[in-house]
């Protein structure tokens, strides 16, 4: 598995259990402090069989040849991406968001959500998936960005499987974002 945007590593150490502890998952992120939260909250996974790597890196430079270069694998089975957002699925916990969030920030984060959705889509390997979430509620961070992609040229090797949008109103939760798409050829 491969989980990009990683840190600080919740989503990582959840895969692991769910592997029950065996396989093999790499977490890449940006270089700089929240490599240090990440490298410790998954130094806590200890299982004999789970082997973990943690690969500092932009994912929008990331490329096969960084992956063999670390004796790593190229392609995924999963690949799970958890998109920086606008964070408006969080904002009951999270009050600042709503103090600071403005209209040209979703469209910023939008463009930023399209380009990595398509940068790790590049890493699974055929009949792999990959899940695209977002702790936001919007549309456009949401549906929009993975239709854009499966209308486009790469998104031609993949079919969305299962969706969800949680609204807080409605499920006295976070709100958030989750599609789970297949590589189909």
């Amino acid at each position: 598995v491969l989980d990009v945007c990683s840190a600080p590593g919740g989503k990582a150490y959840d895969i692991g259990h769910a592997m029950k502890g065996s396989g093999l998952i790499v977490a890449v992120d940006l270089p700089g402090k929240r490599i240090k939260h990440l490298r410790q909250n998954l130094d806590s996974l200890q299982f004999p069989n789970l082997n973990i790597e943690i690969v500092e890196s932009d994912l929008l430079k990331l490329t096969p040849a960084i992956f063999k270069d670390l004796n790593l694998p190229a392609e995924y089975d999963a690949v799970m991406l958890d998109a920086p957002c606008s964070n408006t699925g969080v904002i009951q916990r999270r009050t600042d968001v709503k103090w600071r969030l403005k209209n040209q920030d979703i469209e910023s984060c939008v463009e930023l959500q399209s380009k990595l959705l398509f940068a790790a889509a590049n890493f699974v390997k055929l009949g792999g998936r990959i899940v695209y979430s977002t702790c936001s509620i919007e549309a456009a961070e949401n549906q929009e960005v993975v239709s854009h992609f499966l209308e486009s040229p790469s998104g031609n090797y993949f079919k969305l499987i299962n969706s969800v949008i949680s609204y807080p109103w409605e499920t006295g939760h976070d709100g958030a974002g989750a599609f789970v798409l297949e590589r189909i050829k």
